[in-house]
């Protein structure tokens, strides 16, 4: 429990620590509505900052607040800057509001290609405030300034003759980059199963396409508290997170087509079996505490930017998030969590190594492995690969012994697994020793392979030591010594042989004859 504790505080200073150096400075000074001139200019000031570079420490968002909650009218004809230095870019081009009255512009603006403009959404979207909106450029050209301090000017163009909108606040944010985490070419978490982390980085970009439909996207359609969710099999992406804290909100943003969202706990730990799930309070994004625009977007999915804030979590506990297209509806979104814990992964390999062992001596070996997309093999006699499934051609003895795989998949995971291999023999050696031999003497047949058994064969001119090799000749002849190995790992036994001839010593007869002689006599 204490290391548990300890992890979770690490986690919790670390999440701390990313969040907490992001530093805003504002302009909060009022402009009431009815503004004439044509043109507004906002100065931020902004000090004590380290110098800007790309990557590293940048402008990161730019929060404007106009308008008011009674007063509607059409931005359409706006255009607004903002500029440091000799460096402008547009935050809002002209026509980039929606071309019809609203009362008041709450937008947070980020640049990715995921995020929608306000147009895109249009008026219907009022307010403005759920999730985040694209700039019409990107703040490159101002992290590229080098020193961010001193002053920063946004500039408000009127070009129509609409009255000048009430100005609130506009708040720059200066922090190292929003982390993002690009799924949106990949297809595993279209299943119950494989869920991707929402923790992995600070935004998840993710998309539905090309996932198919099965009996996984059918959650449980009676869900609490009448959510509407049509529980139909469609082409749902699936994402867990685990709660740093009782509050989690999640916001999905830059959606294009129709989405149905859902928060939900799985008591059984299993997400697939829908009779464990329910939704989490807050989990349902037509509860009015999540969808609220003027007028309910959310109706059996939504195309608006939509937002989950979700209570009572307990924290450590992994949830799950549902994303499914409507109709089957196809679609990138911009996901964005605060309250979640950063110690989550994707990481769900488990990979299965494996081998045709045992093989026999001279044979082939083949190793493999069931998944991944990159692979590093080692194992006896200096053997290295990379490929899925390497091929050991003429195995010898030496290549006996363990070999290791460290797999990774698309999402970065490691695995490593071990396969025990045996390379079976089958070989008797090379045989020598005197192959003739008089019957008064001995000779011994020995191979260059040890563990083997000598025996003889008939007809029986010599027996042999089975284990020495040691032979004694029995008669005159020829004979066949064999010596046997028990094959290993599978192989069957092994035989040499060698020929023994026995030739009988010579008899030299009887001699005669007078043994004393004289000098000079025969």
């Amino acid at each position: 429990m204490k290391i548990r504790f300890l992890k979770l505080l690490c986690l919790a200073l670390l999440f701390f620590y990313e969040f907490s150096n992001a530093q805003t400075f504002s302009n909060s000074t009022p402009t009431p509505q009815g503004w004439t001139g044509g043109t507004l200019t906002k100065t931020i000031n902004v000090s004590g900052l380290s110098n800007l570079q790309s990557g590293v420490f940048e402008l990161v968002q730019v929060n404007l607040d106009m308008g008011d909650d009674v007063n509607g009218m059409n931005y359409n004809k706006y255009k607004i800057t903002l500029t440091k230095g000799l460096t402008t870019i547009d935050l809002v081009a002209t026509g980039g509001f929606p071309n019809s009255a609203v009362k008041r512009i709450n937008t947070k603006f980020r640049y990715n290609t995921y995020l929608k403009r306000l147009i895109e959404h249009g008026g219907v979207a009022e307010p403005f405030s759920v999730g985040y909106y694209r700039s019409q450029d990107d703040f490159k050209d101002l992290n590229g300034i080098d020193d961010p301090n001193g002053d920063w000017t946004l500039t408000i163009t009127e070009t129509s003759t609409s009255t000048g909108a009430k100005f609130n606040n506009v708040d720059l944010v200066f922090k190292t980059p929003y982390t993002v985490q690009d799924y949106t070419s990949l297809t595993s978490y279209d299943n119950c199963a494989t869920p991707y982390c929402l923790g992995t980085a600070e935004i998840i970009v993710a998309s539905n396409n090309g996932f198919t439909a099965q009996s996984s996207d059918m959650f449980n359609g009676n869900t609490n508290g009448g959510c509407q969710w049509n529980a139909a099999i469609h082409n749902s992406a699936w994402f867990k997170f685990i709660a740093q804290s009782p509050n989690v909100k999640v916001t999905i943003s830059g959606i294009s087509n129709d989405l149905q969202i859902l928060g939900i706990s799985s008591s059984g730990a299993n997400p697939c079996s829908s009779g464990n799930n329910t939704v989490l309070t807050g989990g349902c994004p037509k509860d009015p505490i999540n969808d609220t625009y003027l007028s309910p977007r959310y109706t059996n999915g939504s195309s608006y930017n939509n937002q989950l804030n979700m209570s009572g979590l307990t924290p450590g506990n992994t949830y799950y998030l549902i994303v499914d297209g409507t109709s089957a509806a196809v679609s990138p979104f911009y996901i964005e969590t605060t309250g979640t814990s950063l110690n989550c992964s994707n990481c769900t390999l488990s990979a299965t190594a494996s081998s045709n062992s045992p093989v026999c001596v001279g044979a082939t070996l083949n190793l493999a492995v069931d998944t991944g997309v990159s692979w590093e093999w080692t194992g006896p006699n200096g053997f290295t690969s990379t490929a899925q499934n390497p091929v050991i051609n003429n195995a010898t003895v030496l290549d006996s012994g363990t070999y290791s795989v460290i797999v990774t998949d698309s999402n970065g995971c490691k695995d490593t697994k071990s396969v025990i291999v045996s390379i079976g023999s089958q070989n008797a050696g090379t045989l020598s020793g005197t192959e003739g031999i008089c019957s008064t003497g001995t000779t011994t047949f020995a191979s260059t392979v040890s563990g083997g058994t000598w025996s003889s064969a008939s007809p029986l001119v010599a027996t042999i030591d089975p284990l020495t090799g040691v032979i004694s000749p029995v008669s005159a002849g020829s004979s066949i010594m064999t010596y046997t190995v028990t094959g290993t790992g599978g192989c069957s036994d092994a035989t040499a042989t060698r020929t023994v001839t026995v030739t009988a010593t010579p008899d030299a007869g009887t001699l005669s004859g007078v043994q004393a002689v004289c000098l000079n006599g025969t």
